[in-house]
């Protein structure tokens, strides 16, 4: 009769610790629920009213000593024309210019200054010129340059 008492009050237990565990479980459930919906309407509030600039923020670089890319290799294989982008936190912006790079020199040099971006370098076929894409004019739209292999000045090809 003893084991028959100890093993009901056993059983009744068990029910009662599964009953307090699946209360406990959706208590905690709910409030995780609460919680992230608090954090999701919170978040486009903070987003509505605080807006930070480049310059608030500790840059990290990806690639921290050359950020290139576009690499066009001239015709006859002797130099290569690539975007070489900088951090002005000043202006809070990135700046992006085109640079050469003889082969047998391996130095590089850069090819466009200046206010705007200039990107997408092409040789022409007989790489004597250089296509480029800049919004260097005061109108802030991208427009297609011709410049020099060899320097000078950039001479706009478009007017959108």
């Amino acid at each position: 009769m003893s084991i028959v008492v100890k093993y009901s009050a056993i059983k009744k237990l068990r029910r009662e610790t599964l009953k307090r565990v699946t209360l406990l479980s959706q208590f905690f459930m709910v409030l995780c629920m609460g919680l992230m919906l608090s954090l999701f309407l919170g978040a486009k509030e903070v987003k509505k009213v605080e807006t930070k600039k480049l310059r608030d923020y500790k840059i990290m670089p990806i690639f921290h000593r050359y950020p290139v890319s576009d690499p066009q290799i001239s015709p006859d294989g002797t130099r290569v024309l690539f975007t070489y982008t900088t951090i002005n936190i000043a202006e809070d912006r990135y700046d992006t210019h085109i640079w050469s790079l003889a082969l047998d020199e391996k130095t590089p040099k850069q090819f466009t200054y200046g206010n705007g971006n200039d990107s997408h370098p092409r040789w022409s076929s007989d790489g004597k010129t250089i296509l480029f894409i800049s919004n260097r004019l005061d109108r802030g739209e991208n427009q297609l340059f011709v410049m020099p292999a060899d320097g000078g000045e950039a001479r706009s090809l478009t007017d959108l």
